[in-house]
């Protein structure tokens, strides 16, 4: 996903690098695609960093250890019995040992050393495809076992502190604590630990550990994994054609991610809940990290938030990655700490997010052009993009509300397709203006950030983003989108009150004399030049706040079309205080503060929002 949100630009991640670094942690963690730290040695150091970090138990002696048929087992060296020696007399190793034999390696592990080995019972080689030891040659068989051997004498609890161990491979492995469990690259569990030989120290694993690409597809290494084994048993043969297909990802839940979770009896429901694990693209940590929202092999879309650790949000929760590219024949495998749940429809979202008076004013309006209502539009395929109106925002109207005009108005929250977080951000650094599918004059959305803040047409904060359903996603916002051709049904003070964007203009409003707010309840007609929040940052207006907020007004309706008729050469209008503004209709300013949005029609006049607070002349 390089720049770019839309799903499709998940087929350019396959070309680039992985970048992970493992940390211990708990079941909430264990590699993080931005996370760095630890040791890359075998022999101490308290690995660091890591994605939504916590503390974990210590895979010790105490938590994490067992004996191997009483060989060397409780940390006593048995003299003369080398780690070969160890591995045959207990008899759960045979591939292991005719492994090691096939490579030449034997007399190498029965050297002095010492060594480390985390030694894969049979069971693990009998988890892998078919044929994928007797299909290696004795070189290539010889790089995967050196994998597993660490040069040195590492016990467990010193490996408990390690994010990274290097090989006699090469390569390093990576290591993490799940609830007192030692993992290896994520999938691999240490099942015994200090198990001791003459000339070093054996770890039982129960999955084999790969220096390159597991040599399977994603169904193959999660069946391979008895981390994964719930998610196994659960897997489909439709969930598998799909999952073995070429460029995939998979979001894979571990384990304890299914505890209180009920899977579905129906196959086709599970298969749903499934797919929406995986995404039809490779999408290795370093493109996710580049994502706000992602199409998933469902259909449905997932959020994806960055901040403090990646976490995938269904719309009821969100999700922490706690392992990312484990890479397999057809693509990769990140790990996750609960089961996502696909979610409904953008309107069974907002319904069950509590957005009642959106969803009802969605039931009462037919998009223009159609006899369809909204409800029914936005329960279809899209896929949309929503600004969704909180219930204060809806509250903040007058009770007569928009009448005929509510069409117009509620097509302006929604886009065709699908513009997330980062569609916006691309957005107002274009300058570009997407088209709502409103019939109003006006379709276009202004988009501008304000400091943290991203605004709609200069008066409309979002508040939240990125919220999937399964026809597109949903940004919460503040207030109601008004297209430029329907008027606010209120005055100056209703309207600006409709909008926390101008929570200190209204506040400064109430607090003048009463003659202030009088006037911008009167019959008008009226032109107010109105301030946001951010315009009044640093400004003290208490001494003439009368003077101040009537200088913001002209005692006439004065919309742009007037302005830029009769200011196209700058000039001097009066205020209702009596003071002189200078107004150019080219430039569209007042003094030196620029109209950002003009011409908010009001029942009594006309708002024209400014950047600058306007300081009245002394005299």
């Amino acid at each position: 996903m390089k720049k770019h949100s839309k799903i499709s630009t998940l087929l350019l991640a396959a070309a680039l690098p992985l970048a992970i670094t493992a940390c211990s942690s708990d079941d909430n963690n264990a590699s993080s695609p931005k996370a760095a730290g630890g040791t890359a040695s075998a022999t101490g150091g308290t690995g660091t960093g890591g994605m939504n970090s916590k503390t974990g138990g210590a895979a010790t002696g105490g938590a994490a250890t067992g004996g191997m048929a009483n060989v060397g087992a409780g940390g006593t060296p048995i003299t003369g019995l080398t780690i070969v020696d160890v591995a045959v007399a207990n008899g759960n190793f045979k591939t292991l040992v005719a492994a090691v034999t096939k490579a030449g390696l034997a007399d190498t592990l029965s050297g002095p050393g010492p060594f480390t080995v985390f030694a894969p019972t049979d069971a693990a080689f009998a988890a892998l495809p078919t044929g994928v030891v007797d299909g290696l040659s004795a070189t290539a068989l010889g790089d995967v076992l050196k994998y597993h051997v660490v040069s040195g004498k590492v016990l467990a609890a010193d490996a408990a502190k390690l994010t990274t161990a290097a090989t006699v491979n090469g390569a390093a492995l990576k290591l993490g604590v799940t609830d007192g469990k030692l993992f290896l690259n994520g999938l691999t569990q240490v099942t015994m630990t200090d198990i001791q030989a003459s000339n070093g120290v054996i770890h039982v694993i129960d999955s084999v550990i790969f220096p390159a690409a597991f040599p399977g597809n994603i169904v193959d290494a999660v069946k391979a994994h008895p981390r994964l084994s719930t998610l196994a048993g659960a897997v489909t043969a439709n969930v598998a054609t799909a999952l073995s297909a070429p460029d995939r990802t998979l979001f894979a839940p571990v384990n304890s991610a299914f505890m209180g979770v009920t899977l579905p009896q129906d196959p086709a429901a599970l298969e749903a809940i499934l797919t929406y694990h995986a995404l039809a693209a490779i999408a290795p940590a370093a493109a996710v990290l580049e994502l706000t929202s992602a199409k998933t092999a469902n259909g449905a879309y997932v959020g994806i938030k960055t901040a403090g650790g990646v976490k995938l949000n269904d719309s009821t929760k969100d999700v922490d990655v706690i392992y990312t590219d484990f890479t397999t024949s057809n693509g990769v495998i990140h790990l996750l700490d609960k089961v996502l749940i696909p979610p409904g429809n953008i309107a069974e979202v907002a319904s069950a997010a509590g957005l009642t008076k959106l969803t009802g004013a969605l039931g009462a309006a037919n998009v223009p052009g159609t006899t369809t209502t909204f409800a029914a539009a936005l329960a279809g395929d899209g896929p949309f993009t929503v600004f969704a109106p909180s219930n204060a925002a809806f509250d903040a109207i007058p009770q007569a509300g928009f009448g005929a005009d509510l069409a117009k108005v509620l097509g302006d929250h929604a886009i065709s397709g699908v513009v997330d977080s980062k569609a916006v951000l691309k957005a107002i650094a274009d300058k570009a203006s997407p088209d709502t599918i409103s019939n109003a004059t006006d379709k276009k959305l202004v988009l501008t950030q304000v400091g943290n803040d991203i605004l709609i047409n200069g008066m409309v904060k979002v508040t939240a983003t990125d919220i999937p359903a399964k026809n597109g996603i949903i940004h919460l916002v503040d207030a109601i989108i008004l297209p430029s051709d329907i008027t606010f049904p209120g005055n100056f003070v209703q309207a600006l009150s409709a909008y926390p964007q101008f929570s200190s203009l209204v506040t400064a409003v109430t607090s003048a004399d009463a003659g202030v707010a009088g006037a911008l309840t009167g019959a008008g007609p009226l032109t107010v030049f109105a301030p946001g929040n951010a315009a009044f940052a640093g400004i003290d207006v208490s001494q003439n706040l009368t003077s101040t907020l009537l200088y913001h007004v002209l005692p006439l309706e004065a919309d742009s079309a007037f302005v830029v008729g009769n200011f196209a050469t700058p000039g001097t209008t009066a205020t209702a205080g009596g003071k002189n503004v200078t107004v150019d209709g080219t430039l569209l300013k007042v003094n030196d503060s620029n109209i950002v949005r003009a011409d908010i029609k009001v029942s009594n006049g006309v708002i024209h929002i400014l950047d600058k607070v306007l300081t009245p002349p002394a005299n």
